[in-house]
């Protein structure tokens, strides 16, 4: 059985909502296969990991850098720039535990989090490049 994505309707019912993260910009803190559990009703502060909703799209999972009378920003840990400035309803929750492997697993703290990204770039870099077939 294939998981699909929480929808935004989710998010206004529950106090609580489970969600599994798919992307690699959270690396090398958030894996592929973590279960987060966000809160939708804590309002979120800048350095927390926060679920943008996207509408159909998939929600996306960054930390918040941000706040404005705007907006928000966020940015994924590993991502180099951050995102484009969004609402502060499409955010539907902030991530307060997570799981890994089936075991509690403790949040990356915010004095770690800009660590990552020239590390995680450095190892891509180092990364065999694909060949064409023609090469």
């Amino acid at each position: 059985m294939k998981l699909k994505p929480p929808t935004p309707q989710l998010f206004d019912l529950c106090d609580e909502v489970t969600v599994r993260v798919w992307g690699l910009s959270m690396l090398p803190w958030l894996l592929p296969g973590d279960l987060l559990r966000v809160a939708t009703a804590v309002k979120p502060k800048v350095g927390d990991i926060v679920v943008i909703l996207r509408g159909t799209t998939p929600p996306l999972i960054h930390r918040l850098i941000a706040v404005s009378e705007k907006g928000v920003r966020t940015q994924g840990d590993s991502m180099m720039t951050p995102d484009s400035l969004v609402s502060t309803a499409q955010i539907g929750g902030v991530v307060i535990s997570m799981r890994r492997f089936g075991l509690p697993w403790p949040l990356p703290p915010l004095r770690f989090a800009r660590l990552a990204t020239p590390v995680v770039h450095r190892l891509l870099s180092m990364r065999p490049q694909r060949r064409s077939i023609d090469d």
